[in-house]
């Protein structure tokens, strides 16, 4: 297995777990450090932490950003995301034609 594949899964993992407990400072530090060896999943939790403002201030760009990035890598999820922030605008003008793409 590679090695930071499993890197990334155990920051990926710590995050969860300090999301769970609601340290959601801890967590999006995990989830930064799996997001920048590669980690799909890191990367989406990243947007909902944005997304809801668990560290703050909500911030649909950057939740925006995390979400098609992970989009771009695969993620089911974050396409959902990404649907989700154009046919509402919430990161800018709606745009029904690609949100129903990402959909």
């Amino acid at each position: 297995m590679d090695e930071n594949f499993q890197k990334s899964n155990e920051l990926l993992n710590a995050g969860a777990e300090a999301y769970r407990k609601g340290d959601y400072v801890t967590a999006q530090e995990y989830y930064t450090q799996a997001a920048k060896l590669g980690n799909v999943q890191a990367m989406c939790n990243l947007g909902y932490i944005y997304e809801y403002g668990r560290t703050g201030k909500r911030d649909y760009k950057k939740a925006f950003y995390c979400f098609r990035k992970a989009a771009d890598s695969g993620s089911a999820e974050a396409c959902y995301k990404v649907g989700d922030i154009y046919f509402y605008g919430d990161a800018g003008e709606k745009d029904y034609g690609l949100a129903f793409e990402y959909y």
